[in-house]
């Protein structure tokens, strides 16, 4: 996405490009939507265990596998949901510090990105271990 402004130039205004960070952008869109699915998926966790089954105390523990609770199967999408928020959210905000640090540290620059991948790696292993 790309906007114009007016840059004053030797005595002249000349119009020029300004190129906003896309990434940046969608990658905080993004973790702002799935953090607000995950609150939406919690208060409904909390609604099934409270009103709609609530000899489900919780006392134990919630159970995954809920036969006539619903309870279960929104706390099992919030095992899923809430690393990903968080790791998108990391994502824009390393993202936001990869621009200036491409201009001032060649070096630092590769460790953000290194920093970027391992936090999908990690976010993988995560997946793999709740399957």
């Amino acid at each position: 996405m790309t906007s114009s402004c007016w840059q004053l130039l030797s005595g002249h205004w000349k119009r020029v490009q300004r190129r906003c960070n896309n990434r940046l952008n969608t990658a905080l869109l993004w973790s702002w939507i799935v953090l607000t699915l995950d609150q939406v998926n919690l208060m409904l966790m909390l609604a099934s265990y409270q009103w709609i089954c609530p000899e489900s105390n919780c006392i134990n523990g919630p159970e995954l596998i809920t036969h006539h609770c619903p309870g279960g199967f929104f706390l099992g999408v919030m095992l899923h949901i809430q690393p990903l928020g968080s790791s998108l959210f990391v994502v824009a905000t390393i993202n936001r510090f990869i621009n200036v640090y491409n201009v001032l540290s060649q070096s630092r620059a590769r460790l953000l990105k290194a920093g970027t991948i391992s936090v999908f790696v990690m976010l993988g292993f995560r997946w793999m271990s709740l399957l």
